[in-house]
């Protein structure tokens, strides 16, 4: 390429290369490049939107690329034509884009929108680095590869050009190759060392883990750099360079793995070569700085490495230790780096800082554990304690010699140092307790080089009696002692090396020799004894043995010789110590003990010391001579044979075993053997002898198994085998027999096959044989059920050859053995059944078939193939034999065989089982006695089975046969009475058995067996099975009408058994409770319980009869029971079941006779319990659907208790019973209803309404709904209301008073009755108003009032007249109640009819049904009806007027109005006006009122159109006329409260009519006006002020012909002061109606506007000086106020309204303080709103204002301070704002003035005080601008500030004239610190120079000296301390800094403790100001605080001290070392 070309290129853009490139073919990640050119825009864009959307929901963070990247306003920029800044804004999205795509690379979502990216974004030609950070972590995957052939990387000079090989193979970029570029070429190896960090910064450093987003590029960059330090033999120096920089970010991150990776990266570069040891040690404190419990094994492990790898290093800082001490879990790391062996380096640093640390905490107390800064995952803080960790590694960690050395050298300097400081007893004791545990722990595991340790320490420090302390205290601390004495010995006893044991031995021997024997602790000896002689060298346990016997008697008892014998492994120790035992005087107490010890040396063949122990005269070994023939079987025999002649032999063999060992129990095993052979020993011993062999069998043969052979021996099995043979070669008696015998045979055998002793077996069954027993034997040991043993026999038998096979002699002795294997065939066991078949064939062949059963063995076998198959084929084979008739003489032998009492029951059983099959009558015959045998004894489990085996007998095949054999029927009754198998019994009763029972009365004898059982039993699942037979059979009426009326026969044959003394009444109430218990009502109880749910019931009507008289008879008694509620539950149940079963089955139909519906009512009445009025209720349901009108004539009382009791229930079911009754009942009625069917209807509601506060909540609504639902909701809706009001109104507490009728109720009924109309059409709800209203006005009201007196019953006395209607005859019984009830209950009845039409739920129907032509009727009804109503009302208020009830017939004439207002509502706007207008002629004032208060309601909430508003216009003279005509008759309050209504009735048609009808509200205006001078009556003139207000705003210039008198009437009005404050609602009057006036006609106010101000200030001044009062309404006064004033400064112009404010405030000046500042507020506001031109204008003026306001304070001295104070603040905001407003070039001009203005005079005025206070509150609000012209007040400042300073002048040189000197002073001088200090703090621009700062440094600095009289501290905290501070910040020199603090440490030399504490104050904020940087100052300082630290004012020694620690932890290093 030529250079033009060079040039040509590198000059070329990015989108230039795209936009020249190949029109074919375009660059896509996700498509071939020619494809890619087919794609449009749209297409790709929706690729793209589609993949971010799949992102978002991964995560959240992609939301906010929807806006920028991803807009489809982006499809169409074009970078090229972009600014440089859009570019590169645009960059940072993409760079911050593809930071966050970078976890989520590999997804199929990220490539679609990289592919969006490369298309519209050209990211492959402008972000090609940003790329491939988002793509290097992921350099092995093919996408990677992909998008590099999206990039350009063939230019050479590219530093991306080394990737363009791969890019061209398509292969994927090994991880080598990208570590040798970075190795060789700086620029990339920066590249990728700063991906982590740019990852970091996105995704922020909490998260961690392979789930992190940083995961992987932590990763990569970790493998890349690894790879390169391991690259070459050598690391570059320029590669080490480079990568520090990025080791020290990792190590100082918050990020985890980042961390972790630094770690990795340290750890592998220190493996490769040696750094810098400076480097070194500036990263060491940074590896346990910042680490975490979860990093913190990898931060030592690094640490240990470093020190390990780098000669240079020696240790580490103490830093690094005490934040490695904070880390939890630091032990075990440790441990774990121990034994990798990577700690030796390690640990003499570890402990150089760790040792001395822990013995301090010793002398400090501090030894409790502390886990630091917890298991979080913050920085580890807090102090550790260091001596659990040094005691932790001490004791888990092994050292060498060399380093446990050392320790010990640590501890004993560490020791004598701290000994030293221990200055109390405690502390002392402390120290030395735990150092000695410490000394001693070494001294266990390092004992050498313990001991070498402390005599180097001792023989280089003779004289150091610390030194020696330190060495007495470790266990051979002996050694230096200079004598023998108590301790010498203890620490020679315990001493780790043998030979002095054995020293401390032979000292505790004399000294038991010696006189002072007797004082030695008895206890302590025989622990040493004892101690040392199970001591694990022989010689200590012999030194022990040389004691004088004497002594070891005494000290050791037999019990602990006997231990220690037990113990001790050898002879050497254990013959001694039996000769000690054998002459020990209380060896009696242990013989048990000694004779077990004798079993277990028997055992061992230890005959020495057997001789030794039989010489000691043990009973059991009494007899036995010692000799050397056969000594071992004597020793058994004699033992056995003792044992057998004990009193106790039983209790005597458990001793022996008891807590044995097993050389004991072997050895006690042969002796039982023994005892068992000899046949001088009875039964029953041998029989306790043979359990224990049986247990110690089993025991030795698990020990046996997990034990070695060479601790049991061949011949021990041998023996035992050999004394078991013995045994049954010598039994006395038939073994078979005895159970225990033959369990032990069966373990024998057991034993004998599972070690393979096949010789011995083969010759035990050959003696059987011999014997002739073998028939026997073999059946009792095979059926034990055990199938290895069965196995082993099986086999075994099978193998025997067959001449002693032949000897069986099958014909006369094998049937037992035949029977066996065929009971064998039906083992589910295949192998079993397998043998059993290859014997059989042995034995049928060797046989010379005269045996009876030959032919049906040749039969069996035949079909071998499908018996080894299945077993279940063996029972089908046998009945398919005996059906074909061929082996009838078999199938006797079989039964001949299982009647057979001598065989086992397992045996009998598999034959029963293999004739299961065959169902024959004749096989239930032949065991008929099997079965009575079982029955009888009822024997065991195994009986048990197979007694089941012979009852599966019983079947529908034997039912008949049940019939005809009364001893086969006797049999199955026994069986289901017993209760071993009654379950299985009962479970043989199917439905098909039952049903084949022929005679009802077996029937009956099963159903009354079943009832008894269940009844009888305590076993569930006894009971479980009777329920299941009687579900599975169909009950016949017949036997169950008998079992019911048992209870009914029996009671009559009581009855006739009683004299005829007694009533009939008496006899059955007594009788029957008593019957209740009896066996008969039990049995129905049960029987009921089945019936109600039984389902399959033959002639179901018959049951009717007896439930009924059941019932009836209950019901007949009048004591109530648990037991007689449940009964009626059930037989109601039953009745249910049955009526339904009946309803169902339509061709079956019951009597009407037989329906007993009385005693249905009666039980539910008389009963308490709601289950059983919930069953009444549904058998009442069931009855009525067969007779409804049957049930009609008592439904009364059923809807009587269903209120009273039922509707109570919440519960669901409950629910539905009354809903069903409802359903069924009600429409029955309904359908008959007349005139008394609609009184019944009423009645029934009734019942409802009075059960309504006992129905649940959620259930009345729902419940009502129905019931009206079904009644007839546009009938019934109002009687139902009105029955809810009465019950209300009746119940709740009536006013004691009669004049009393605001009634009000917490009941839920009002609401209730709302939701229940929602509930109904919106026709029948107005129907339902209608029908109250003209109910409540058909009622009449007496005038007297008996509402104190009870209602009576008779009519006359209530005077009340009675409805004639039907149904209102219910509603409201007037005959019965009060006339102050029926007063309740009109007004409440009114207040519900209110509640209903404001309801939002009624105003919504009637929106959604406006076209309804039916509404409109009904609406037209309800007005109707409603104005009768009000004639009514009024019609009786009039009445009543002078009565006492003339309150109530207000208020309900009021509520009567309330109906009419929310009608009104609801109608058209036009009837609403001709209602009003008629209304409002009423010649009733209360009439008009109402009137006027509904069009005022009305009004606002209505649009009127243009016609409506015409007719609106006819109302306003008759508003008018009552609102300013006076010609009533009424009283004042009457009048005024009208009038007032009508001048708000006319505020309101002005807001709607005087836009368009301005000339007719003019006039009105100026009536008014006219009306308000004559106007007395305060409230009206308030009333006609807010008028005036409405009208001007709405006239506007229309109502300027009145301006001037409407403002004098409110001008007049505000000066009449008095007036005012004791008429504040006047008040606030003309406050609001004179803000309306200038808000509304501003232009037109300027001659009155200088009376305005000064008014509205001086009412203002007033309102504020007020204070607390104004509370309630009257808290609107001072906001109308304000109000008010800012309407003033926002509604005038500043050309007129500047000028005035001078004049206002030369007015107010001698007013109040208070009207100045609310001049003051008006201005700022003024000047907020003025705009730049206004304030140009205006400038002068204003300043000339402010000029002569700000000088408040000079001409007002005698103004009380706060006031003062508060005022020249105000003024100060008002300069403000207009200095904000201002251009430098104005405010600059001005300040001078300013400074000019307060300077002028030749001393210090009041001037300087504000001017500074103006300048302290500029400063803050310009901020750095003001130091602009804050340098013009320095020199004045700090000459101001030594003035004022009362240590350089005298105290009378400023304000000499004044009366507050002192006040003044203090104040002028606080407001040039404040102003200062706020130049400094917002200094920017280099303010503070070195001259400025030499001016003001003396000053400031003196004034610690300035010592006021009171508040000096307060001054110099809040003032002196902050200025000084910033000062020093602001001129950020510390060459400056130096002579500043040198002043102030010079004043920590006065005279005064509190100009010396100041001084501190002063520093310590310094130090806190500068941090670090006062290192640099403290060389000056030190020598100061050094003389500080010994004041005499002990409060300034602490403050000193205070200060030195702040600052220490500031500096971060004592000071100490500096004093």
């Amino acid at each position: 390429m030529t250079s033009l070309a060079n040039q040509l290129k590198s000059l070329a853009l990015p989108h230039t290369q795209a936009i020249l490139g190949d029109e074919r073919k375009r660059v896509s990640l996700l498509f071939d490049p020619s494809e890619a050119a087919n794609i449009d825009k749209e297409a790709v864009f929706a690729i793209g939107i589609s993949g971010l959307e799949e992102l978002v929901e991964v995560d959240n963070i992609f939301i906010e690329y929807q806006k920028s990247l991803f807009n489809e306003s982006a499809s169409g920029l074009q970078r090229l034509t972009q600014t440089s800044d859009v570019n590169k804004k645009l960059d940072e999205t993409i760079k911050l884009f593809l930071l966050h795509l970078s976890p989520y690379f590999l997804l199929k979502p990220a490539h679609k929108t990289l592919e969006w990216l490369i298309y519209r974004y050209q990211v492959h030609l402008y972000n090609i680095d940003d790329l491939l950070v988002c793509a290097f972590p992921y350099h092995d995957s093919n996408i990677f590869i992909r998008l590099l052939q999206t990039l350009n990387l063939s230019d050479p000079k590219s530093k991306w050009h080394w990737l363009e090989q791969a890019q061209k193979h398509g292969t994927q970029l090994p991880c080598q190759t990208i570590a040798t570029h970075a190795y060789k070429d700086e620029g990339f190896l920066n590249f990728v060392s700063s991906i982590p960090e740019q990852f970091i910064d996105v995704h922020g450093f909490e998260r961690t883990g392979s789930n992190s987003p940083v995961h992987a590029a932590v990763a990569f960059y970790t493998k890349i750099i690894l790879m390169g330090i391991h690259m070459s033999t050598t690391v570059k120096e320029s590669f080490i360079a480079q990568l520090a920089t990025f080791l020290l970010k990792g190590l100082k991150s918050r990020n985890d793995e980042y961390k972790c990776s630094a770690y990795m990266i340290l750890s592998s570069l220190c493996s490769r070569v040696s750094l810098d040891s400076n480097f070194v040690q500036s990263i060491l404190p940074l590896l346990t700085k910042r680490m975490t419990v979860r990093n913190g094994y990898e931060a030592i492990s690094c640490l240990v490495l470093v020190l390990r790898t780098q000669p240079s290093i020696q240790g580490f800082p103490k830093r690094c230790f005490k934040h490695m001490c904070r880390l939890p879990g630091i032990v075990q790391h440790l441990e774990h780096l121990h034994n990798t062996g990577s700690l030796y380096t390690f640990w003499k640093p570890l402990m150089k800082y760790l040792v001395p640390a822990a013995i301090k905490d010793c002398r400090l107390g501090v030894t409790s554990s502390s886990d630091g800064g917890g298991a979080n995952e913050e920085l580890i803080a807090g102090k550790p304690s260091y001596w659990p960790l040094l005691e932790s590694l001490l004791s888990d960690c092994e050292l060498d010699e060399d380093h446990a050395g050392y320790i010990i050298q640590l501890m004993c300097e560490s020791y004598v140092e701290n000994k030293q400081s221990c200055h109390t007893e405690e502390s002392q004791s402390s120290l030395t307790e735990r150092v000695q545990a410490m000394l001693r722990l070494m001294e266990q595991k390092y004992s050498q080089a313990v001991d070498a340790e402390i005599q180097k320490q001792m023989e280089s420090c003779d004289d150091n009696k610390l030194m020696q302390e330190f060495a007495l205290l470790s266990i051979s601390s002996f050694k230096y002692k200079g004598s023998d004495d108590g301790v010498s010995m203890l620490l020679r006893l315990n001493s780790p090396y043998p030979p002095v044991r054995v020293q401390g031995v032979q000292m505790l021997a004399k000294l038991l020799q010696s006189e002072a024997a007797d004082s030695i602790d008895g206890e302590f000896v025989s622990n040493a004894l004892d101690a040392r002689l199970r001591d694990d060298d022989v010689s200590v346990a012999a030194a022990v043995l040389d004691v004088d016997y004497t002594h070891l008697h005494h000290y050791l008892s037999a019990k602990q010789l006997v231990d220690v014998i037990k113990s001790v492994h050898t002879n050497k120790i254990r013959v001694p110590c039996c000769e000690v035992l054998a002459r020990h005087p209380h060896i009696a107490a242990v013989t048990d003990d000694v004779m077990k010890l004798a079993l277990m040396n028997a055992h061992q063949r230890n005959r020495d010391i057997l001789s030794l122990i039989c010489s000691m005269g043990l009973p059991l070994l009494e007899g036995l001579v010692v000799k050397k023939a056969n000594y071992y079987e004597k020793f058994r025999e004699t033992v056995a044979k003792n044992i057998a002649v004990h009193d106790q032999p039983n209790t005597q063999m458990e001793i022996l075993m008891e807590d044995a060992n097993m050389d004991v129990l072997q050895e006690m095993f042969a002796v039982l053997v023994s005892l068992c052979a000899m046949k001088s020993v009875s039964l029953d011993t041998k029989r306790v002898a043979l359990s224990h062999l049986i247990q110690l069998q089993h025991k030795i043969g698990l020990q046996t198994k997990s034990q070695d052979s060479a601790n049991c021996p061949e011949e021990s099995l041998a023996a035992i085998n050999t004394g078991i043979i013995k045994i049954f070669e010598d039994w006395s008696g038939d073994w078979h027999s005895s159970e225990s015998v033959v369990k032990l045979y069966h373990s024998f055998l057991s034993n004998l096959i599972a070690e393979r002793k096949v010789e011995m077996i083969v010759a035990t069954v050959d003696s059987w044989i011999q014997k002739g027993d073998f028939d026997r034997s073999f059946v009792t040991l095979v059926m034990r059920e055990d199938d290895s043993l069965t196995l082993n026999l099986l086999h075994l038998v099978i193998e025997l050859p067959d001449d002693i096979l032949d000897g069986l002699h099958l014909a006369q002795n094998g049937k037992f053995t035949v029977g066996c294997l065929l009971s064998l065939l039906m083992s589910d066991q295949k192998m079993i059944r397998k043998l059993v078949l290859k014997l059989l064939a042995r034995l049928d062949g060797l046989s010379d078939n005269s045996y009876k059963l030959h032919s049906f063995v040749a039969a069996l076998l035949s079909q071998s193939r499908e018996i080894k198959t299945d077993y279940l084929h063996v029972p089908e084979g046998v009945a398919k034999f005996l059906e074909e008739g061929k082996f009838a003489s078999t199938l006797n032998e079989l039964l001949k065989l299982i009647v057979d009492e001598t065989l086992p029951g397992a045996m009998v059983r598999g034959l029963m089982l293999a004739l299961s099959s065959y169902r024959d009558s004749s096989v239930l015959v032949g065991i008929k006695d099997l079965l009575r045998r079982l029955l009888d004894s009822n024997e065991g489990v195994a009986d048990l089975r197979l007694l089941c085996a012979c009852l599966d007998r019983f079947d529908e095949s034997s039912a008949e046969l049940l019939a005809k054999e009364k001893e086969l029927w006797d049999l199955f009754v026994t069986a289901l009475q017993s209760p071993v198998c009654q379950q299985h019994a009962l479970s043989l009763v199917s439905k098909k058995m039952f049903d084949g029972l022929q005679l009802a009365a077996l029937k009956g004898a099963i159903i009354s067996h079943s009832l008894d059982i269940y009844r009888k039993t305590e076993h569930v699942s006894v009971q479980t099975e009777i329920s299941k037979l009687i579900k599975r059979i169909t009950l016949p009426a017949e036997v169950v009408t008998d079992i019911l009326n048992s209870p009914l026969n029996a009671e009559k044959t009581d009855d006739s058994m009683k004299t005829k003394k007694f009533k009939r009444s008496e006899v059955k109430t007594s009788a029957l409770p008593t019957g209740l218990d009896g066996t008969e009502w039990k049995r129905v109880r049960l029987l009921l319980e089945w019936l109600q749910n039984k389902k399959k019931l033959e002639n179901s009507g018959l049951l009717i009869t007896p439930l009924f008289n059941l019932i009836t008879c209950l019901l007949e008694t009048s004591l109530e029971s648990p037991e007689s509620d449940y009964m009626k539950h059930l037989l109601l149940g039953s009745l249910d079941n049955v009526l339904n079963k009946l309803n169902s089955e339509s061709d079956e139909k019951v009597p009407v006779d037989h329906l007993n519906i009385e005693s249905i009512v009666q039980c539910i009445r008389t009963s308490q319990n709601p289950q059983t009025h919930q069953q009444a209720l549904l058998v009442l349901k069931s009855a009525a659907k067969m007779y409804p009108n049957r049930v009609l004539h008592h439904v009364m009382s059923i809807f009587t208790y269903m209120g009273a009791n039922i509707m109570r229930q919440d519960d669901m079911y409950s629910f539905q019973i009354i809903t069903k009754t409802l359903d069924t009942v009600v429409p029955e009625i309904v359908k008959a209803s007349d005139d008394s069917g609609e009184y019944t209807i009423t009645s029934i509601v009734r019942v409802f309404v009075d059960a309504y506060p006992h129905i649940p909540e959620h259930r009345r609504l729902p419940l009502f709904s129905k019931l009206l639902h079904t009644i007839g909701d546009y009938k019934y809706l109002y009687a139902c209301t009105c029955l809810c009001i009465e019950n209300l109104t009746t119940s709740s507490p009536i006013p004691e008073s009669t004049n009393e009728y605001d009634w009000k109720t917490t009941s839920s009924q009002p609401v209730f009755l709302l939701s229940l109309f929602t509930k109904f059409p919106l026709t029948s709800q107005l129907e339902a108003c209608t029908r109250m209203l003209e109910f409540l006005s058909s009622l009449q009201y007496d005038s007297s009032d008996a509402a104190a007196k009870p209602a009576r019953k008779t009519p006359k006395k209530a005077k009340l007249v009675k409805s004639k209607n039907s149904i209102t005859d219910g509603l409201f019984d007037t005959t019965l109640r009060t006339p102050k009830q029926l007063r309740h209950f009109t007004y409440e009845s009114s207040a519900f009819i209110v509640s209903l039409l404001s309801s939002s739920a009624f105003v919504e129907q009637v929106v959604n049904n406006q076209d309804d032509s039916d509404l409109t009727s009904n609406f037209n009804q309800l007005v109707e009806m409603g104005l009768c109503y009000i004639g009514f009302v009024a019609k009786e208020t009039s009445k009543y007027a002078n009565h006492p009830t003339a309150k109530f017939w207000k208020a309900l004439l009021h509520k009567a109005y309330e109906v009419l207002d929310k009608v009104n509502a609801l109608l058209p706007s036009l009837v609403f006006i001709d209602v009003i207008s008629s209304l409002l002629k009423s010649d009733l004032i209360l009439i008009r009122r109402k009137a006027l208060d509904l069009l005022n309601n009305r009004l606002p909430q209505t649009v009127f159109k243009e016609n409506e508003l015409n007719s609106l216009v006819d109302l306003i003279p008759i508003v008018k006329r009552i609102a300013l005509d006076h010609t009533s008759e009424v009283d004042d309050n009457e009048d005024t409260t009208n009038r007032q209504t009508a001048l708000f009735s006319l505020k309101i048609l002005t807001r709607v009519l005087a836009s368009t009808h301005s000339s007719l509200f003019a006039e009105l205006l100026s009536e008014l006006c006219e009306v308000f001078a004559n106007m007395q009556m305060v409230a009206v003139q308030a009333n006609i002020l807010l008028l005036f207000g409405e009208l001007i705003c709405q006239l506007k210039v229309a109502a300027l012909p009145s301006l001037p008198a409407m403002i004098s009437c409110v001008v007049s009005t505000l000066q009449q002061h008095d007036l005012l404050h004791s008429n504040h609602l006047l008040w606030i009057s003309a406050i609001t109606t004179l803000q309306k006036i200038v808000e509304s006609v501003p232009q037109f106010l300027s001659q009155y506007l200088l009376d305005l101000t000064t008014i509205v200030c001086k009412q203002s001044s007033v309102v504020t000086s007020g204070g607390a009062i104004y509370k309630g309404y009257k808290a609107q006064l001072p906001l109308r106020l304000k109000s008010l004033r800012e309407s003033l400064a926002k509604e005038f112009s500043p050309r007129v309204l500047v000028p005035v404010f001078i004049k206002t405030y030369t007015e107010l000046i001698t007013y109040k303080p208070e009207a100045v500042e609310m001049l003051m507020g008006i201005v700022a506001d003024h000047i907020a709103s003025m705009g730049k031109e206004d304030l140009s204008a205006q400038y002068h003026k204003l300043l000339d204002l402010f000029l002569l306001a700000l000088d408040y304070r000079a001409t007002q001295h005698e103004a009380d301070p706060f006031l003062l104070e508060e005022t020249e603040k105000s003024i100060i905001s008002a300069t403000l704002k207009m200095i904000v407003k201002l251009s430098e070039s104005a405010f600059r001009p001005m300040y001078f003035k300013l400074y000019a203005w307060a300077t002028r005079e030749a001393e210090v005025s009041d001037r300087l005080i504000t001017f500074y206070r103006l300048s302290d509150q500029i400063a803050e609000t310009l901020r750095g601008l003001f130091s602009l012209f804050a340098s013009h007040i320095v020199k004045n400042a700090s000459d101001v500030l030594n003035l004022a300073n009362s240590s350089k002048t005298s105290k009378n040189t400023l304000f000499q004239s004044s009366l507050h000197r002192d006040t003044k002073n203090m104040l002028l001088c606080k407001a040039i610190l404040n102003c200062l200090f706020k130049c400094f703090l917002y200094d920017t621009e280099g303010f503070v120079n070195k001259q400025r700062f030499d001016m003001l440094m003396q000053p400031l600095v003196d004034q610690l000296e300035n010592l006021v009289e009171e508040g000096y501290e307060e001054y110099v905290k809040e003032y002196v301390v902050p200025c000084t501070s910033q000062l020093a910040l602001a001129v950020g020199d510390d060459s400056l800094w130096k002579p500043l603090v040198y002043q102030i440490c010079l004043k920590t030399r006065h005279s005064s403790a509190e100009v010396r504490k100041g001084s501190l104050h002063v520093l310590r904020n310094l130090n806190s100001k500068l941090g670090e940087d006062f290192m640099t100052l403290l060389p000056e300082t030190i020598p100061f605080l050094a003389e500080l630290m010994e004041d005499d004012e002990e409060e300034v020694e602490l403050l000193c001290q205070d200060v030195i620690a702040d600052m220490e932890t500031v500096l971060g290093e004592p000071l100490q070392k500096y004093f």
